[in-house]
């Protein structure tokens, strides 16, 4: 995994769970990521701070994800983070007489980048990140899943 390290004194919004890194917090890149890869960041003396998912034609150069260094992001990762998303949102679904609802609210729900909305049978999403590209098909196939339940449960 490509590695980016921060500029002394940078890592501190890091270590309390800022979501974004901007681009002059950063000291040295190893390896070569491309957009929206997702890469370790660490601080100037190597220590891991956080994963992040790289952009390097932004001023928001890494879009924090994950502080835990055990929960390496794949795509089980984003389909279990996109799960607990609709969880979250299934709970007020119900409480409201609506058929529109956000599904995925972006850094709120720690999917930097990416909106998904619901208005009645149709999802649409916008991915405003590199890293929200290249993430937008497992959680596209997540939130489809929820409409397919929900239009079966209407059924019976």
């Amino acid at each position: 995994m490509n590695r980016i390290w921060l500029k002394k004194g940078r890592e501190k919004s890091v270590k309390i769970r800022h979501p974004w890194v901007f681009s002059g917090a950063v000291k040295r890149i190893e390896g070569s990521p491309e957009p929206g890869a997702t890469v370790m960041v660490v601080d100037h003396d190597s220590e891991f701070l956080s994963y992040a998912q790289y952009s390097p034609l932004s001023q928001i150069a890494l879009r924090n994800i994950e502080y835990d260094y055990n929960k390496k992001p794949d795509a089980d990762f984003w389909a279990a983070r996109t799960d607990s998303a609709l969880l979250q949102r299934n709970k007020l679904y119900g409480e409201y007489d609506t058929d529109s609802v956000r599904l995925i609210y972006g850094e709120g729900d720690s999917m930097p980048g990416l909106i998904a909305d619901m208005y009645g049978s149709c999802i649409v999403m916008q991915a405003l990140s590199a890293g929200a590209e290249k993430i937008k098909n497992i959680v596209a196939a997540r939130c489809s899943n929820l409409l397919l339940s929900m239009s079966a449960a209407t059924a019976k």
